[in-house]
């Protein structure tokens, strides 16, 4: 059924118009979207409220002048408001340009010149702030506009002024109009890498391109109508916003969180089944439930413990494709009704699978949510690419790889282990970049980047960044990926790089879990000032410690590959510090600069 529906609306669905249309036509739901107010409480906006909202905001923004493929920067946290902006300029022709809302003024100056947007849509005060910081070096942009009314200032246009403004035009006429506006072909959005190796440029994806692997990744994600989706992610992230086109295109409410503070109560108050995320908050939040348990008494821990197992056998059945057997099933409904149940409570009691993307997942985490009763389907992908590839399927997921290729992608694995894609879902090019363009598209194949393989059952697995292959003084190729992950599956690790290029052997800069330490030095009663992460690193006994998990998570690994030696860093790597991107990869090259004495003298001794 799913492929006949996916086959009729490659056909019929060509265009993110059409999606609307298809929204507001097959779905009357009092609860499409659901936001949590500024008094913290939680209000629905209807099928035809979201479709009204959004045509008023399109006929309004005509008004000011907004023509086809004028560029219009988006700059907002997760909100309503995101989508009816986004569909919105879907129906006038007009290029979305999402940018991260932890971005700093200069990083912002450089989106809006480099992609030569005339509008900016900001969020709130605090996102209005960094355009004035940079308004003198932006001419070009015409107008701004706010969301919220508190950041209309001076130049600053209101938001539901311009809905009123459409409200007040005749125009009966805009809507079936606007569907028909734009061409499969038309450039929809340009969404800009995060600069992990250099200058960020900025993917242009066309409406097929969005159509296509939201249709695909629709047939492979189990997802109704009658689901609730947690939209987290950032919006300005190409998985976020495929994910939730999938979640409009199947009818299902998304419940917006807009920070992740907000997380943790907005599962337990609206109680998704569906939540889409990056590792580091799913590794986050399996160190905090083995925390907590540490905390408790030996009996509960020996308990917890005998219930992960149970759920560990069950689990592994379903990855191998069995049944569970009568004394396995009895087994489970204890440990479930004793323990696992309580656990899953925590993320509202309501979860039908995770979904994991945008950097790679240790297998022992996604191990450990489907030992608790959570599934946990990871997918891969590139902006490049729209930017799902691959992803789990909840009927026979497989932990450590990341499922299957989506139909709507060919992929073959290059001889020095590239990974190589193409299809519809492929982008047209970086924006004003031809030459960076010719070097990742040869011969209609995008080169991801990523080395990987493809098991028999056709499950792919990615095990590095092919740029980031470590190449020892000694000649032996490491991939840093697979052992970064391995240590950083032990509780009292946060955060690992390595190092080694053009070395004689394989050290590290690791950032401890510093929760996970204050609980173990309360253990130990241990002499450590908890305020001071600096203390915590010096201390020998953290050190040993640090250096028998180390020993732990990596004696699978060749002795070439492990790490002979490490330093300790007080300071997490963050957004807001530089050292990590909007996307929570790891800035190695700013990481490597800033530490580099550190790192020299691990070498001298």
């Amino acid at each position: 059924k799913n492929s006949l529906e996916v086959e009729r609306h490659l056909k019929g669905m060509e265009t993110l118009n059409q999606l609307f249309e298809y929204i507001v036509t097959q779905y009357n739901k009092p609860d499409h979207l659901v936001y949590r107010g500024k008094d913290d409480k939680y209000y629905n906006i209807s099928t035809h409220e979201f479709k009204e909202r959004v045509l008023d905001f399109a006929i309004g923004f005509k008004e000011l002048g907004v023509k086809p493929e004028t560029k219009t920067i988006l700059l907002s946290e997760n909100r309503p408001e995101w989508h009816v902006v986004d569909f919105a300029c879907h129906l006038l022709g007009v290029v979305v340009v999402p940018i991260f809302p932890t971005l700093i003024p200069e990083q912002i100056q450089y989106i809006i010149e480099n992609s030569e947007s005339e509008f900016v849509i900001v969020s709130n005060s605090m996102q209005a702030d960094k355009i004035f910081q940079i308004r003198d070096q932006i001419g070009k942009v015409k107008k701004i506009i706010a969301m919220d009314e508190e950041a209309v200032t001076g130049e600053v246009i209101s938001f539901d002024e311009i809905r009123k403004k459409g409200r007040e035009q005749e125009n009966s006429e805009f809507f079936k109009q606007a569907v028909q506006l734009v061409k499969p072909e038309s450039l929809a959005t340009i969404i800009y890498t995060s600069g992990t190796t250099g200058t960020p440029k900025g993917v242009m994806l066309s409406h097929s391109n969005f159509v296509s692997n939201f249709l695909a990744c629709s047939e492979a994600l189990d997802i109704v109508s009658s689901d609730k989706g947690l939209s987290f992610l950032p919006l300005s992230h190409a998985f976020e916003r495929t994910v939730d086109y999938v979640y409009f295109y199947r009818g299902a409410t998304i419940v917006y969180s807009s920070s992740l503070e907000n997380v943790g109560e907005d599962l337990m108050n609206c109680t998704p089944n569906i939540m889409a995320s990056v590792p580091r908050f799913f590794e986050k939040v399996k160190a905090k439930i083995e925390a907590k348990v540490e905390e408790g008494s030996v009996l509960k821990q020996k308990l917890f413990n005998w219930a992960l197992k149970v759920g560990k056998e069950k689990s592994e059945n379903k990855f191998a494709g069995k049944s569970d057997g009568f004394f396995l099933a009895l087994k489970y409904a204890v440990a479930d009704k004793l323990v696992l149940s309580k656990i899953r409570q925590r993320t509202g009691g309501n979860i039908r699978f995770f979904i994991s993307g945008g950097a790679p997942l240790s297998a022992e985490v996604a191990r450990f949510f489907f030992s608790v009763g959570l599934a946990m389907l990871e997918g891969y992908g590139l902006t490049e690419t729209s930017p799902v590839i691959s992803v789990d399927r909840l009927e026979r997921p497989k932990p450590g790889s990341v499922g299957k290729v989506l139909p709507c992608i060919e992929m073959k694995v290059a001889d020095d282990g590239e990974i190589l894609v193409k299809g519809d879902s492929v982008m047209q090019g970086y924006y004003n970049m031809p030459a960076e363009t010719a070097e990742v598209m040869i011969n209609g194949w995008f080169h991801t980047g990523d080395i990987g393989k493809i098991d028999e059952e056709g499950y792919l697995s990615i095990t590095d960044r092919k740029k980031q292959l470590i190449v020892t003084s000694g000649g032996k190729k490491v991939a840093p990926q697979a052992i970064e992950k391995a240590v950083e599956d032990s509780r009292y690790i946060e955060q690992v790089v390595l190092i080694g290029d053009k070395r004689n052997f394989i050290s590290a800069l690791i950032v401890p879990d510093f929760e996970a330490l204050k609980i173990y030095a309360d253990k130990k009663s241990l002499k450590i000032n908890s305020e001071n992460n600096q203390e915590f690193v010096t201390a020998q006994e953290i050190v040993d410690l640090i250096q028998k998990e180390v020993d732990e998570q990596q004696k699978h690994f060749s002795n070439y590959e492990r790490i002979r030696k490490f330093k300790l860093l007080s300071e997490p790597f963050t957004i807001e510090n530089g050292k990590l991107t909007p996307t929570m990869k790891v800035k190695r090259k700013v990481v490597l600069e800033e530490n580099k004495e550190i790192i020299e003298k691990m070498y001298q001794t």
